[in-house]
């Protein structure tokens, strides 16, 4: 009875885990590019990833987000910060 009722505890415990990460946020480097579309020619993949990163940073660090997309004077701002939003840091919407 006492392995039964163990067993029955260690495997609620695994469901719980198992739950609770289940809409667990993370960064989606291709859902990003993807997001973001054609752009900069002159920009590589990872020079975009990394310039959304930094706009992750700038949210996380207190720059709201209308100063960051009024930042790209050559660019669509707020497609740079949507797309950041949306998949490189989800936790700041």
């Amino acid at each position: 009875m006492r392995r039964t009722t163990k067993a029955a505890g260690i495997g609620a415990l695994a469901m719980g885990l198992l739950l609770g990460t289940g809409g667990t946020a993370s960064a989606d480097d291709q859902g990003f590019l993807q997001q973001l579309g054609d752009g900069n020619p002159f920009r590589t993949d990872a020079g975009r990833i990394a310039a959304g990163y930094q706009v992750c940073t700038m949210i996380k660090t207190g720059t709201p987000p209308p100063v960051i997309a009024a930042s790209y004077t050559f660019e669509d701002g707020w497609r740079w910060v949507n797309a950041a939003q949306n998949n490189l840091c989800p936790e700041t919407l």
